[in-house]
């Protein structure tokens, strides 16, 4: 039985064909983001793009060691097993560049089916140009026992471009303390982005300081596959999403990465925007949880 509808929401859970719906039209439907693909080299971001206040989360976590943990990592984001929440599912389809992708999720007591498109896909070597997963994060298998099949415990950093560089984020969770408490910022272009918070001020001093941090750091070795899918006109956030894993062949450790640009799509999420924050922060946390979770599966 079909779900009511009352504009972008549903007062219970949207049925097979009001998600499928959803997805038939993704296909044709437009991208509400003006950067499509630009997480694909991210971090650092490019100065322009950083300069617009887009909030970033940059989430990762250890789930095992070695190239069976590597090979095991990127068949479970193909099969979208880190989106197994409960509250929130996908659509799954294939990981392919074009795919229609169609999140339902579950907030309060609504239900909504946010419509995106996967913007590219990749597997290969590590970029010199940009920083990795494992940068400034606390490894976990120095704290935390690993399993037999070579997972360990939960490490992971947040870094938002509201608060402080996000280089002092990392430098700080290196030597064991917390990251900055999770924050956001918005650009001051239309009224909608202006209702939203204070102006990027020093977006392009934090992009100028991981681009050196870079520069600095010696060649990687390893190896990275990585999907993003792209936010649709009707998505309540406008904004990109980057799921990654990533093999450090330094010390043989396989990280799973969540690297997100967002800002709210409506007036409606611009209007309950800690709210929407606070589902953000879920999300990725749940992820992480997902992924090390199924990574213990045998």
């Amino acid at each position: 039985m079909p779900a009511l509808q009352i504009g972008p929401f549903f007062l219970g859970r949207p049925s097979r064909e009001q998600q499928a719906a959803v997805e038939a039209s993704a296909s044709s439907t437009p991208f509400s983001f003006p950067h499509v693909g630009v997480t694909r080299t991210a971090p650092p971001l490019p100065e322009a793009v950083a300069a617009e206040g887009w909030t970033l989360d940059h989430n990762r976590v250890q789930v095992g060691r070695g190239r069976a943990a590597y090979r095991k990592a990127q068949r479970l984001l193909e099969q979208w097993r880190h989106f197994d929440l409960g509250w929130a599912s996908v659509n799954a389809p294939p990981v392919k560049q074009g795919a229609p992708v169609v999140v339902t999720a579950r907030t309060l007591l609504c239900w909504s089916c946010n419509p995106l498109r996967i913007s590219y896909v990749e597997e290969g070597a590590l970029r010199r140009t940009q920083l990795q997963p494992w940068a400034g994060a606390k490894c976990a298998a120095a704290g935390g026992k690993a399993s037999k099949n070579g997972s360990s415990s939960k490490s992971s950093s947040s870094s938002k471009s509201g608060s402080g560089s996000n280089m002092a984020n990392a430098a700080k969770a290196a030597s064991g303390g917390s990251s900055a408490a999770p924050s956001s910022t918005s650009g001051s272009g239309d009224p909608l982005t202006r209702l939203l918070g204070a102006l990027a001020r020093g977006a392009g001093t934090r992009a100028a300081q991981q681009q050196q941090a870079v520069a600095e750091a010696r060649p990687p070795r390893g190896r990275r596959y990585a999907f993003a899918h792209t936010t649709l006109a009707g998505h309540q956030i406008s904004g990109e999403e980057r799921f990654a894993v990533a093999w450090n062949h330094e010390d043989d450790s396989v990280w799973y990465e969540i690297y997100t640009l967002s800002r709210p799509g409506s007036w409606i999420t611009a209007a309950t925007h800690p709210l929407l924050r606070a589902f953000q922060r879920k999300f990725a946390a749940d992820s992480m949880a997902a992924m090390q979770r199924e990574m213990l599966k045998p």
